[in-house]
């Protein structure tokens, strides 16, 4: 999901002049899992990087109700669906 976001920015960005946006103006907003995913966008350089893009492409978010520091493996709900996810600390940024 996040890849399939840094593609939509990508898109956004090569095409907002065409819609009469201004490509370097661009805010990221989201609700519940998509603020999750924009914030995960705006803080780790290698989501937008992998899209040629670096994070000052985004000039702001705007995050509604997101899980911003949400870690699964501490809560056992969650810490079976997430096992085979590698940990945060293994992640480079």
């Amino acid at each position: 999901m996040v890849e399939d976001a840094a593609a939509a920015v990508a898109w956004v960005r090569a095409n907002a002049a065409s819609f009469g946006g201004d490509p370097d103006r661009m805010f990221l907003m989201g609700h519940s899992a998509g603020a999750h995913i924009a914030a995960l966008l705006v803080t780790d350089r290698n989501c937008l990087a992998a899209q040629g893009l670096d994070v000052s492409t985004v000039r702001g978010l705007i995050g509604l109700a997101g899980p911003y520091a949400f870690d699964p493996t501490l809560h056992s709900s969650t810490r079976a669906i997430f096992a085979s996810a590698p940990s945060i600390e293994k992640r480079s940024r």
